[in-house]
């Protein structure tokens, strides 16, 4: 390790921990020197001096041994790391969060993850046997990274599009144009791309040089749409997940086999890794026989987890890294002086917040532990009071206009969208019932029409989203089917706002309500999640990590007057986790406790306590 020459040094800090290991296999030469002539010597010599403390400090680092009676303690070859972003840059969870945020070349050496700061997104790398994190030329507005099998690529989705960059540096081109985000990549050994997009599309695939994508098989009648592919090295054999179970696919026999409960599959070594909820575990996998051979083995607890996606990823080489995940949420009541508050410290996770119509009382999707399904919370403003709704489940409230009832969504075996009093009396009752993901846009201000967005399939292999209009029992499609998402309606009732995926980039839209006769950009360069203010002049959305003002003129036709920034950094865990009270003054945004956004946790040669059976 001290050797003049850099290229006589350890390549890796693993390499140095396993000479360690090794230092008792010969007797040391014994400097018969006597000891003040030494002392006198290195005593000249001060970088020698710093260079024996470092050694020292490095041999109790990673021998960790504490001799008793003469024996050593039981060693251990695992090494962990934190790897930190530059301040002011955080991970990007991914559009729609369903994307992972972190990748490793197949040999280890290189850590890449999508970041997200004052200048955008982009993707950034650290070579582990170096101390810069560097932003990667070409990248910008990228996620979801993933490596070539030789390492010598890297591909990633931007603009609405896989592309692919010489890993080295270099140019970046397209492979392929996707109509939504992509939830999942794999590259195999042949050189063809195995991914997921949006949420109810099967597995498909393109050619890494480029060209038309097809599905690669269709999804079966009822099921959930796959993710997170990952091709193993005998090039045929494809982990994938489908709604909460990992499935192993043969690509040149279709035999199909469902092998275990959880998300996120990799594989390494012979060992099938996944994810259930924040703990990863390991469980022994054939491909010959497409069975786990073994009981699963927990490896890691707190990794992030959000919507069905794991942020971590596994080298071919035992390197692990992941994005450590927040051990709570909190609920914050944000004023325009930027003073703050929280609001139900007694529960831990919470989703799309909405003030009632007077912006006397907050309701909220809420659990008392992550992971955990949700139910309905009021908070009254005046009071302090927090109240529970529902006690069987319950997904992003709305209003009605009279502040009277809560319209809500379940995705359990009741599927659809319900609505129950707020004075609790009564059941809560069904308005509509729905088979597919789906979500709440708002009542109109008569209480006539409900607007809800749903997932449509078409074909079984394509993703299409909508937006539909509930008048009178029988619904109508006012925008789509396409991709489609989100949506709130103007105070008023007469335009809608949403987002859409559509030139590759999440951008805000106005139109008219209750007939789409026109479409007007409002986000300048990026947006999603939009939200009213006290009317319909102002509109905000999320770009990148800033929440944003426009200003809107609709005496003819719609036009933006302005734009202003209004608070950064702004990363809300999901899509519209924030809401603005009627008053345009007060915020309500959804926060982890711990923040944990700018570290990746690395850990070296974990595979041992694979062997040892014991958590690491």
């Amino acid at each position: 390790a001290l050797a003049p020459v850099p290229a006589d040094r350890y390549a890796t800090i693993g390499r140095f921990a396993e000479a360690l290991r090794q230092t008792g296999a010969t007797a040391p030469r014994v400097d018969r020197r006597p000891a003040t002539r030494r002392l006198r010597e290195w005593g000249g010599k001060p970088l020698l001096w710093l260079g024996l403390g470092a050694a020292i400090a490095l041999l109790a680092t990673f021998t960790g041994r504490q001799w008793t009676d003469g024996r050593a303690a039981p060693r251990s070859s695992v090494v962990r790391m934190a790897v930190t972003l530059p301040a002011g840059i955080k991970v990007t969870r991914g559009p729609g969060h369903y994307s992972p945020s972190v990748a490793l070349s197949p040999d280890g050496r290189t850590l890449v993850i999508a970041g997200t700061g004052p200048e955008g997104q982009r993707l950034y790398q650290r070579p582990l046997d170096r101390l810069q994190i560097t932003p990667i030329a070409g990248t910008e507005g990228a996620s979801s990274p993933f490596f070539s099998p030789d390492g010598t690529w890297l591909g990633f989705f931007a603009d609405g599009r896989i592309r692919r960059m010489p890993a080295a540096g270099g140019a970046a081109v397209d492979v392929a144009k996707i109509e939504e985000f992509l939830t999942g990549a794999s590259w195999g050994p042949d050189d063809q791309i195995v991914f997921t997009y949006g949420i109810n599309a099967p597995l498909s695939v393109v050619r890494a040089a480029g060209g038309d994508a097809r599905p690669l098989i269709s999804r079966n009648e009822g099921e959930p749409g796959h993710s997170h592919p990952e091709i193993l090295p005998d090039g045929r054999t494809v982990l994938f997940q489908s709604g909460a179970r990992i499935h192993a696919l043969d690509i040149r026999s279709g035999r199909r086999a469902e092998l275990v409960t959880g998300t996120a599959p990799h594989y390494t070594d012979g060992q099938l890794i996944y994810a259930r909820g924040s703990v990863l575990l390991a469980v022994p996998f054939d491909p010959g026989s497409f069975k786990v051979t073994g009981p699963g083995v927990p490896l890691v607890e707190g990794v992030a987890h959000e919507a069905d996606v794991s942020h971590y990823a596994i080298s071919r080489s035992g390197v692990l890294a992941y994005l450590p995940g927040a051990t709570a949420q909190s609920l914050a009541l944000v004023n325009g002086g930027g003073s703050e508050r929280s609001l139900l410290d007694e529960l831990q996770t919470f989703e799309n917040p909405r003030f009632s119509p007077d912006g006397a009382r907050l309701a909220v999707a809420a659990g008392r532990r992550l992971g955990e399904p949700t139910d309905i919370w009021i908070h009254d403003l005046r009071t302090g009071a927090g109240s529970r709704l529902t006690f069987d489940g319950g997904r992003a409230p709305v209003w009605t206009p009279d502040g009277a009832s809560i319209t809500f969504s379940k995705l359990d075996n009741l599927r659809g969208i319900y609505t129950r009093r707020v004075d609790g009396r009564g059941d809560a009752e069904q308005v509509v019932a729905l088979n597919t993901f789906h979500w709440l846009v708002g009542w109109t201000p008569d209480t006539r029409t409900l607007v809800y967005g749903l997932i449509e399939s078409a074909n079984g292999n394509e993703t299409r989203s909508s937006i539909m209009a509930l008048t009178g029992g029988r619904s109508r499609r006012i925008v789509g089917p396409g991709s489609v998402w989100g949506g709130r309606l103007s105070p008023d009732g007469r335009l809608l706002a949403y987002y859409t995926l559509e030139s590759g980039l999440f951008q805000v839209y106005l139109t008219t309500f209750p007939n789409a006769g026109g479409r007007w950009l409002i986000s300048e360069d990026r947006g999603r999640d939009p939200s009213w203010g006290r009317d319909d002049t102002q509109l905000y959305y999320r770009s990148g990590d800033r929440l944003m003002a426009a200003r809107i003129d609709t005496t003819a036709g719609v036009r933006v007057i302005s734009r202003r920034l209004v608070l950064t950094p702004f990363s809300p865990p999901l899509y519209d986790d924030y809401h603005v009270h009627p008053d345009g003054q007060t915020l309500a945004v959804v926060r982890p406790r711990e923040e944990s956004d700018r570290e990746v946790a690395v850990v070296l040669d974990w595979l041992d306590g694979i062997s040892r059976g014991s958590r690491r």
